[in-house]
């Protein structure tokens, strides 16, 4: 994970989590660390909203229980063992290729030491039998090595096919790392990934950079009347919807839960509000329908909530504008689209 905090906010969050590590006699060790230096950024709500759930709860903090939050939060460990074992099998091709590599080095220098001793022969033969026998024995010796550069050739081929295999499997499971199961979109990483990417990009080229935050109305209600599968249905639908509404340099991620958001690289704010509302529309102007019975089961809508960043601040603060604006958006009826904008003129106070 990486930080744009400003030196100033990072020693501000470094003390705030050596506070918390105290408060709790729980070790400063750099995982615990890193779990309340973020706490204190509040750059991953899950894991704050986690934590005051168990604050609230009484829950002691203890030793394993950070531990817990280190990995549920932070840590990769399955994604590692995969690329690790993919690693080492194409190490071990590498290794086999070096190996059938030194053989026919070996097998090139008996070649060479044979033709030079025969060499060495014909200068002191007087019949012919003599050197047809040594000729013969030459040619032995080519068909020889030729079949061994044969066997040679074959095993670096398949090596070879190995390799490329291992590698596409490598960037499958780098795509699987960063896609939503669900709905085959971005997940959560890949959403942390692009925001921090196009911060930078937009620092360097002084081109805008805008977010979508989206939350589908009503959701849990529709999913306690109509069940996981058709709840489910309707997630897929928005990633659907989201996909054929975006371009290629834009990223549509699934954030959590039924709330979805798209980074926006090189598109103002105004350009923003616009594809926003064309979304919200496209998902409007659909119906969702039970396959099993034909039962209409109505429209779904959503809000959405725009924001532009600012050069130089804290992703964390423009992932809250976005959020600002969204639950404004649903204060106001929902079904609509909220910019950073309408925040100004709102005396809206956010609220996780």
């Amino acid at each position: 994970m990486e930080f744009a905090d400003s030196p100033a906010q990072a020693a501000e969050f470094a003390a705030a989590a050596m506070e918390q590590l105290k408060r709790r006699t729980i070790k400063p060790t750099p995982n615990n660390f890193m779990v309340w230096y973020v706490y204190a950024s509040g750059q991953m709500p899950d894991l704050n909203k986690a934590i005051d759930i168990l604050d609230s709860n009484h829950q002691d903090f203890t030793e394993t229980r950070n531990a817990e939050l280190f990995v549920r939060f932070f840590s990769t460990a399955d994604e590692e063992a995969a690329v690790a074992d993919v690693t080492g099998k194409l190490t071990d091709q590498v290794n086999m290729m070096l190996g059938n590599i030194s053989s026919a080095q070996g097998d090139a220098d008996a070649y060479t030491d044979a033709l030079v001793e025969a060499a060495s022969l014909l200068d002191g033969l007087d019949g012919n039998e003599a050197a047809k026998s040594t000729i013969a024995d030459m040619v032995e010796s080519t068909h020889e090595m030729v079949k061994k550069n044969h066997v040679l050739e074959a095993q670096l081929q398949s090596s070879t096919a190995e390799i490329e295999r291992l590698r596409e499997d490598m960037e499958s499971l780098r795509q699987e790392a960063y896609t939503d199961g669900l709905t085959g979109i971005g997940n959560r990483k890949k959403f942390d990934q692009s925001l921090r990417l196009g911060a930078i990009a937009a620092m360097e080229s002084g081109e805008p950079l805008c977010l979508l935050m989206i939350d589908i109305d009503h959701f849990k209600k529709f999913n306690d009347t109509h069940g996981h599968q058709v709840g489910d249905k309707v997630l897929r639908l928005l990633a659907e919807t989201l996909n054929e509404n975006i371009k290629g340099q834009d990223t549509a991620a699934r954030y959590g839960g039924e709330e979805f958001s798209i980074v926006l690289p090189r598109t103002g704010l105004k350009d923003a509000v616009v594809l926003a509302d064309n979304i919200r529309k496209a998902i409007s102007s659909k119906s969702v329908r039970d396959r099993r019975s034909g039962e209409d089961l109505g429209k779904i809508t959503i809000s959405i909530g725009v924001s532009l960043f600012a050069f130089g601040e804290p992703i964390g603060g423009f992932i809250k504008r976005a959020d600002q604006a969204l639950y404004h958006a649903k204060r106001s009826g929902r079904d609509c689209v909220c910019s950073e904008d309408d925040l100004a003129t709102s005396t809206l106070s956010f609220s996780a």
